[in-house]
């Protein structure tokens, strides 16, 4: 519990009695303890010190590190600065974009590819009938270098970055982006949107638009996988998850009520690649199919 400075909380504790019985105050400097109990013996109040703005009860609650107010608009240690409307910052902080250890980094993990050097990800625009999708790769060179990309995994390069997909594309499409350098950069596969499961026509949904949907708060995606056989004969029309993206972690347990990782991190996305504490991306595509071809709609936050 974090309170204004200088000030000391009020506690009460309370045990509901089985008959009428006084109540005990105990007076303590800028602080009121008042225990009811179900006979005169009288609980011991906890010692509150004047200078802490906390009252412990067993043990001392570890405490989050206090951040200090940044002044005006300035952050990041002051290095970007701005007036009104209008944010200036020093180009040189650019290299701030690029914190991911490099291979020869003690730190460094092959999950991290190359994005010390190599980032990017992928952009999809559909036609108006849904018939066709233009994919175009969004990548960034540190060096800014130029690019060779792939849209078979790898199979051939060209120094183009935008491919256009029919429905005779039925698998999803793996794209790998290299530098003169040797770094490399591989997405995650993309799905094309003909490729999903089809949902049985059941008309009382109305084409998804009137039916329950049951929200599964923080289950995994196997989890959620198993559970829609039973929705679609409960007759229900689809499932809400949390957002599927990579989302904030911690090792650190000084949080609010000490609780390690809070739910609310997944709202705080550090990427949009489909993995989470919930599960992998395979995990998710195919517990989507699963319940889509049952005839449960799947809908994300």
């Amino acid at each position: 519990m974090v309170c204004a400075t200088n000030s000391i909380p009020v506690v009460t504790s309370t045990i509901v009695p089985t008959s009428t019985v006084p109540t005990t105050a105990i007076q303590v400097p800028s602080t009121v303890v008042t225990f009811t109990t179900t006979s005169a013996t009288t609980i011991p109040a906890t010692t509150v010190s004047s200078s802490v703005n906390a009252v412990s009860t067993t043990s001392a609650a570890p405490v989050n590190t206090i951040v200090p107010v940044l002044t005006g608009c300035n952050n990041f240690n002051g290095h970007d600065s701005c007036v009104g409307n209008n944010i200036e910052i020093d180009p040189s902080q650019d290299i701030r974009a690029w914190q991911t250890p490099n291979r020869n980094d003690s730190n460094y993990k092959p999950t991290y590819q190359d994005y010390s050097v190599l980032t990017g990800h992928a952009h999809l625009v559909y036609s108006s009938g849904m018939q066709s999708a233009t994919v175009t790769v969004l990548a960034n060179s540190k060096a800014n270098l130029p690019l060779q990309y792939s849209f078979d995994g790898g199979q051939t390069f060209s120094a183009s970055n935008t491919q256009t997909f029919t429905t005779a594309q039925t698998t999803a499409v793996n794209i790998k982006v290299i530098d003169p350098n040797g770094a490399q950069l591989v997405l995650d596969p993309v799905d094309l949107v003909w490729t999903n499961a089809p949902i049985p026509n059941i008309p009382q949904f109305k084409n998804g638009q009137f039916g329950a949907i049951v929200d599964l708060f923080g289950w995994k995606w196997t989890e959620v996988e198993a559970e829609c056989p039973m929705l679609a004969k409960a007759g229900y029309m689809g499932v809400k998850i949390h957002p599927p993206n990579e989302h904030v972690t911690t090792d650190s347990w000084l949080q609010e009520n000490n609780v390690f990782n809070i739910w609310y991190f997944i709202y705080q996305p550090v990427s949009y690649r489909l993995h989470s504490r919930f599960g992998t991306r395979a995990e998710l595509r195919k517990m989507i199919q699963t319940c889509r071809s049952l005839g449960v709609r799947v809908y994300a936050e």
